[in-house]
């Protein structure tokens, strides 16, 4: 074999293994372009996605602004109720050493009073603030639950309702 054959064949080789090349990067290349379209599918979902999320957001931002707003306004109503007075309950327990006086005759409530309906009694401890207290408490409970409710039901119409 002659050198110049020689370097013939190693030219060819040389083309060869370009060649091979070329073809398997042109090949991948085709296989890449034929997942373009699915790619490109879920960029636009996942951008829909994160649309969808920063609206949420936003609208949550909103309701929890006006949560907290109207939660405010409950307890500086509850600070004007228990700064005014309140008026004394007391249950009248019979007097030390009274006993039961035998009872009139049977009235109605236009009745006048009868001297056996009268019971010597004393004046029980002042239960006013308590139970002012206990009612105050179970009205600013209501009045939270309903702010709630009416956030939940806001974020509900606002984003369920953006859905259809």
């Amino acid at each position: 074999m002659s050198p110049r054959t020689a370097l013939y064949g190693i030219a060819a080789g040389i083309l060869g293994v370009g060649l091979l090349w070329a073809g398997l990067t042109v090949h991948g290349w085709r296989r890449a372009a034929a997942l373009v379209p699915g790619l490109e599918q879920s960029v636009a979902d996942r951008d829909a996605t994160i649309k969808q999320i920063r609206h949420d957001q936003t609208i949550a931002q909103e309701i929890s602004s006006d949560y907290q707003t109207r939660l405010a306004a409950i307890a500086a109503e509850r600070d004007i109720l228990r700064a005014r007075p309140v008026r004394p309950v007391r249950l009248c327990r019979p007097a030390p050493g009274a006993g039961v006086l035998p009872a009139g005759p049977a009235g109605g409530p236009d009745a006048a009073a009868t001297a056996g309906a009268a019971v010597p009694a004393t004046a029980g401890p002042n239960l006013g603030p308590g139970l002012y207290g206990i009612a105050d408490d179970a009205d600013e409970l209501a009045a939270r639950l309903s702010a709630q409710l009416s956030a939940l039901q806001e974020w509900s119409r606002r984003t369920v309702g953006d859905a259809r």
